[in-house]
């Protein structure tokens, strides 16, 4: 009788054992798609949860990021596969994929990186509050004050091509701010949507001859085929305004936004504060406090345009040859 209480006791150790500790957190990474943004993002992301209080105090496990290929089909089954695994919370990029995950899980806190517009895309009642587990940084970007750029940077332009996904809802939303605004500044917005990556160059090139500038929102179709929609623009001078600082690496002219860097710190900040037991319904849409203007100093030679004087002290990052460089004007160049 005595040794089977032993083991027993053996058996109830071995199980407690097996538990994962108090202070243990998994971070499940869920992307729709890899780029270099979005590799920037995660690097980010994990670099300031790793750096907080809160891990030198608990154990946070970041678990290896999955990619959806931006494929609808495989989106929803990573988003059950993620949910099955019942994570601590989960960290994710693009807006389809928040989007499986929020209509998968009622319990699981999702916070996702720069959201564009989680109530356009039903994963938040108000930019308030969510009310529901989910909690987001937004790079809704600052529409107005982009097209008042482009005029001051090109004071001719008329047309403007505009090249993103109808299917993706943040794109949408964006369309839908776009309109009016160019509209109020006597610009004519020639839109050509695509639905996957493959329609990006054809309906670039259907632009070409029509328009003074292609406008790019932060829609993830057109940006992962980002290099054939430049490379168009690039033969055939036409200048293309973006909203990331990636995209003026790449290319494009110029691109006033967010900084993702800073977009994906404010979400690991808020993963946080719900691992610390903080309600994601209640936490605020975050944006970013100041934007930033991005110009590719390569790119505008190569078009022969020339930044106004009044801009060159605000521009935050310059590139050349896909390099951030110094300021090409100080000293009065």
């Amino acid at each position: 009788m005595k040794n089977l209480v032993l083991i027993i006791i053996f058996i109830l150790i071995g199980f407690g054992c097996q538990k994962k500790s108090e202070g243990e957190f998994k971070i499940a990474v869920f992307q729709i798609v890899d780029y270099e943004l979005i590799a920037n993002m995660r690097d980010a992301y994990a670099d300031e949860i790793n750096k907080s209080e809160f891990a030198k105090k608990n154990k946070i496990i970041i678990l290896p990021y999955k990619d959806a290929h931006n494929d609808v089909n495989l989106t929803n089954q990573i988003a059950d596969e993620i949910i099955s695994e019942n994570p601590s919370l989960i960290y994710v990029l693009g807006t389809p994929a928040a989007q499986s995950l929020v209509q998968r899980s009622k319990t699981i806190p999702i916070v996702q990186g720069a959201v564009t517009d989680p109530v356009t895309a039903k994963m938040s009642d108000t930019w308030e509050s969510s009310g529901r587990n989910y909690a987001a940084s937004t790079d809704f970007p600052p529409v107005e004050t982009q097209f008042k750029l482009l005029k001051q940077i090109l004071p001719k332009v008329k047309n403007v091509g505009a090249v993103y996904n109808a299917g993706e809802d943040n794109s949408v939303a964006l369309m839908n701010r776009v309109r009016p605004i160019c509209k109020s500044l006597g610009i004519n917005i020639i839109e050509k949507p695509v639905t996957n990556t493959l329609d990006v160059q054809s309906s670039t090139v259907a632009l070409v001859g029509k328009v003074d500038a292609i406008y790019v929102t932060t829609d993830n179709t057109v940006i992962t085929a980002l290099p054939t929609l430049l490379q168009v623009a690039k033969d055939n001078k036409i200048p293309v305004m973006t909203c990331t600082k990636e995209d003026v690496k790449k290319g494009s002219l110029f691109a006033f936004g967010a900084s993702y860097e800073e977009l994906s710190r404010i979400a690991a900040r808020i993963s946080i504060r719900i691992l610390e037991g903080e309600d994601p319904a209640k936490i605020p849409i975050a944006f970013a406090e100041n934007p930033y203007l991005y110009w590719n100093y390569s790119t505008a030679k190569l078009l022969g345009i020339n930044l106004p004087d009044s801009l060159k002290s605000k521009v935050n990052t310059w590139f050349e040859n896909e390099k951030e460089i110094e300021n090409p004007y100080r000293g009065g160049k």
